[in-house]
């Protein structure tokens, strides 16, 4: 696949041989199920996925920022929903538990790759579009993000440095978050995650965010904003997320126009049996 302009969006694809998840369970999520989520049990080594679309798991696999991005996703693809636990084996929790954590989404996601290839048949081609999206620059006066605390320099010499501790997202209320070693990467995935941007408190993700901030590093920051809907008086007191992203972290989200990564859906059947 050859672009005239470089396409942003940011999917994942894999670069060699897809890791997989040992063994499968996949099944139509509860009628009156309403709570839909990913989670791990048994001390990590299962992945469950719950009341979840198969774009929804497209969208998740993939790493995609917005639905406008899977292209051929409709009728029961968008509909059906289903249940899934995924076992790792016990040399990928092994491998997995020293990743930095956000190479062990990736690995995870590239696990959920190979499901659905494996059981939905999920054939997948990628193209570009231009399309709308929002880009993540400084603002006037600069950057407010705190580079994340660094570990001394190695005591033979080597000027080693690290994050103290990895990479943490707290949700500490409607409205507030704080973050330490947080990368731009993993700022913009959780602002395209924003109802602000379209998300609907599920899986559905916003909007495509790309970072044009030209930070490198990790960075610790809190925000606080009033939420999406929010009618409570003390929420209603405070900024915007877009007003207090430039006024508490200095960066600012500008919509425009440009050459999209899209995915489009060539097969698909309903899931194998277990």
């Amino acid at each position: 696949m050859a672009f005239g302009l470089p396409a942003l969006g940011q999917i994942l694809h894999a670069t060699g041989p897809r890791p997989a998840f040992e063994v499968a369970t996949i099944k139509p999520s509860k009628p009156d199920e309403t709570v839909s989520g990913m989670r791990f049990s048994e001390g990590g080594h299962v992945f469950v996925t719950t009341n979840a679309t198969l774009r929804d798991l497209i969208q998740e696999g993939y790493n995609v920022k917005s639905t406008s991005q899977i292209l051929g996703a409709s009728g029961w693809m968008t509909t059906e929903k289903f249940d899934v636990e995924a076992r790792l084996e016990d040399a990928d929790f092994t491998h997995l538990a020293d990743m930095a954590m956000e190479t062990k989404i990736d690995q995870i996601r590239l696990m959920v790759q190979s499901l659905l290839a494996e059981r939905f048949g999920l054939k997948l081609d990628s193209s570009t579009r231009t399309s709308s999206f929002f880009e993540l620059v400084q603002a006037r006066g600069g950057s407010k993000l705190r580079p994340s605390v660094m570990a001394p320099a190695d005591p033979n010499g080597i000027n080693v440095v690290h994050p103290v501790a990895g990479p943490t997202l707290a949700r500490k209320g409607r409205g507030k978050l704080e973050a330490t070693g947080v990368s731009m990467a993993l700022l913009d995935d959780t602002i395209s995650r924003m109802p602000e941007l379209g998300a609907d408190g599920g899986f559905t993700i916003g909007d495509l965010v790309v970072d044009k901030t030209g930070l490198t590093g990790s960075f610790d920051w809190s925000l606080n904003w009033t939420p999406a809907g929010s009618d409570a008086e003390q929420d209603a007191s405070g900024p915007s997320l877009f007003t207090a992203l430039q006024e508490q972290l200095g960066l600012k989200l500008q919509r425009t126009k440009g050459p999209v990564e899209v995915l489009v859906v060539q097969h698909v059947d309903r899931p194998s049996a277990n």
